[in-house]
């Protein structure tokens, strides 16, 4: 499978591989600044170690973030409680959305920033049921974002590195529609780094 590298342009679950993104007046995350949804308090998550003094915060869309997991170290072995413990996981679903929201902090892999995080996870996710694959952002953060076309799902992760940390953020959409841009886009542009004061596991900012 040939991964095509597509500069940070609109979205379109029919758009040609060679076709070039709109240009001129367009922001990172490739809808006019205008156009960028606006972040709401009422739906933004923070997303804490314990042991840190800070937050990566999102809008999480409403999505019920209720499955949180440990990260274990394979290659760690403590006396007491088996494996190290090496970061956390967040998973929240919406049957009746079809969205699928998934948040990892983990201990980072080896130095480098946002685009080492992306392409060296790339590498264990990717698969053959990945098609009209883009990769786009920079240092700071970076994307990729796929079709599935088995469950017609639309897939957007966002990495950055921070404090020594792997940060990695998974939405997907199943029976996707061109209606559901503006939530990929209002996570997109939600993503920022807080200090945070509560170190809570998952609280609201």
């Amino acid at each position: 499978m040939t991964t095509v590298l597509v500069p940070a342009g609109p979205w379109s679950a029919t758009r040609g591989d060679d076709q070039q993104p709109v240009g001129g007046g367009f922001t990172e995350s490739g809808l006019p600044p205008a156009a960028i949804p606006s972040v709401t308090e009422g739906t933004l998550r923070a997303f804490s170690n314990p042991d840190r003094g800070w937050a990566l915060v999102l809008d999480a869309l409403g999505i019920a973030m209720d499955s949180v997991q440990p990260i274990d170290d394979p290659g760690t072995q403590t006396t007491n409680t088996g494996q190290q413990v090496i970061g956390r996981s967040w998973l929240g679903s919406e049957l009746s959305s079809g969205f699928m929201l998934g948040v990892i902090l983990k201990k980072a892999e080896k130095p480098g920033d946002a685009l080492t995080c992306r392409d060296t996870l790339w590498t264990r996710f990717r698969n053959e049921d990945m098609t009209r694959i883009r990769k786009s952002g920079d240092a700071e953060q970076a994307y990729i974002e796929y079709m599935a076309p088995s469950a017609r799902s639309r897939n957007l992760h966002i990495f950055r590195v921070h404090d020594g940390y792997w940060l990695a953020i998974h939405l997907s959409k199943v029976d996707y529609r061109g209606s559901d841009d503006g939530s990929f886009e209002k996570l997109r542009t939600s993503v920022r780094i807080r200090t945070d004061t509560a170190r809570g596991a998952a609280t609201r900012p």
